[in-house]
C-alpha cells in the first residue's frame, strides 16, 4: 500500500451555450483562466492592489488557490508550489446554441471547502464569457463526479454531498498484472530535461517526473511521504506513434500567446510490478508533466 496521506474531492461542470461559438481546440487553458478571474471576482476586497502584498492575502481564498507560495516550502528545495486544482477540459471546442460544455475539477487536501465559492466562479465565469468575443454560457448544474450526485442545481447548492476519497483508496484495488501495462495519455504531457522540453519519452524519465509529481503534491496537500522508490524502474515501450502536439495558448500575465507542447501516445510498460501500476494510477487523479492545472498530463492506465 502506497503511504500517501493525500486526498482529493473532483467535480464536474454542466455549462449551457447561449450562442453559437467556436473555442480553441484544447479548451484547458482558456477555463483555467477564466475560473481564475472569475474567482479572484468571488474573493478580492481590495481591489486593483498586488496580491503578494495585499494586508489580507493569508485568509484569501483565491491568493491561496492562485498565487501562495511559502518560505517554508522554497527552504525545502520547491521553486514553485503546484496549483491544489485540475480543470480536466471539455474535448469539444465547437458549440451550438443550448450545447453543453462539460468539465471537470479535481481539488486536493482541504481545499474542497471553497466549493460555495467555486461554485459562484463557475456561474459568473460563463456569464463574463470566454475568448476574446466574450462567447456567454450559463450554468447548469455541478455534480459530484464519484457519486453523480448534484452539488448545485436551480440556484441550490448541496456542499455536503461532495465526496472526499485519498489516493491510498483510489489505487486499492489491484488488477492481475500481465507481461504489459498500457498507459494512454489522454491529454498533451509536457516533460522538461536540463531545463529544455522533451519530445521523446523513455522510462527514465517517466519514472522521474511520476517521483517529482507525486512528493510535490503529497508534500503541499497531504503530507509529506517517503516512499520507497529505489526499487522502481520502467521499461517503457510505444505501441502506437507517439507524437508530439504543437499550438499556443494566450497568456494573460504575460500578456502574449506562449508556444505549447506536449506528448500524445499509448506505451507499453513491461513487466510492471504491483507497486509500480499503484504509482501510475496515481497520476489519473495528479496528471504528470508540466501545466497539470489546466488539464495537460491526463492518463489513463490499463
Amino acid at each position: 500500500m502506497l503511504k500517501s496521506k493525500l486526498h482529493f474531492s473532483r467535480v464536474c461542470v454542466h455549462l449551457v451555450a447561449e450562442e453559437d461559438c467556436e473555442l480553441p481546440e484544447f479548451t484547458g487553458s482558456l477555463l483555467r483562466g477564466a475560473f481564475g478571474h472569475a474567482l479572484k471576482k468571488a474573493f478580492c476586497v481590495m481591489h486593483h492592489r498586488d496580491c503578494g502584498s495585499c494586508l489580507v492575502s493569508n485568509s484569501c481564498g483565491y491568493f491561496q488557490v492562485f498565487e501562495s507560495m511559502s518560505d517554508t516550502y522554497k527552504s525545502m528545495g520547491f521553486h514553485y508550489k503546484s496549483h491544489p486544482y485540475i480543470i480536466i477540459p471539455s474535448t469539444k471546442n465547437v458549440f451550438m446554441k443550448d450545447d453543453i460544455l462539460k468539465f471537470k475539477l479535481t481539488m486536493f487536501g482541504e481545499y474542497k471547502k471553497y466549493i460555495p465559492y467555486f461554485v459562484y466562479a463557475f456561474q459568473l465565469m460563463g456569464e463574463l464569457g470566454f475568448g476574446k468575443n466574450r462567447h456567454k454560457f450559463s450554468l447548469l448544474s455541478v455534480t459530484d463526479d464519484l457519486s453523480k450526485e448534484e452539488i448545485y442545481e436551480e440556484g441550490r447548492l448541496f456542499p455536503e454531498k461532495i465526496i472526499n476519497t485519498s489516493l491510498q483508496l483510489y489505487t486499492n484495488a489491484v488488477p492481475q498484472l500481465g507481461e504489459v501495462l498500457p498507459v494512454e495519455f489522454v491529454t498533451p504531457a509536457r516533460f522538461a530535461e536540463k531545463g529544455k522540453t522533451v519530445s521523446n519519452l523513455n522510462g527514465d524519465l517517466l519514472l522521474a517526473s511520476m517521483v517529482r509529481r507525486y512528493s510535490m503534491m503529497n508534500t503541499f496537500y497531504g503530507e509529506y511521504v517517503q516512499e520507497d522508490v529505489d526499487s522502481l524502474e520502467i521499461n517503457l515501450q510505444p505501441i502506437q506513434r507517439e507524437k508530439y502536439v504543437s499550438w499556443k495558448r494566450y497568456s494573460n500575465r504575460q500578456n502574449k500567446h506562449v508556444p505549447q507542447g506536449g506528448i500524445l501516445g499509448i506505451y507499453n510498460i513491461l513487466n510492471p510490478k504491483e507497486k509500480l501500476y499503484k504509482f501510475i494510477k496515481t497520476m489519473e487523479v495528479l496528471h504528470i508533466g508540466k501545466n497539470t492545472s489546466f488539464g495537460l498530463g491526463q492518463i489513463k492506465v490499463g
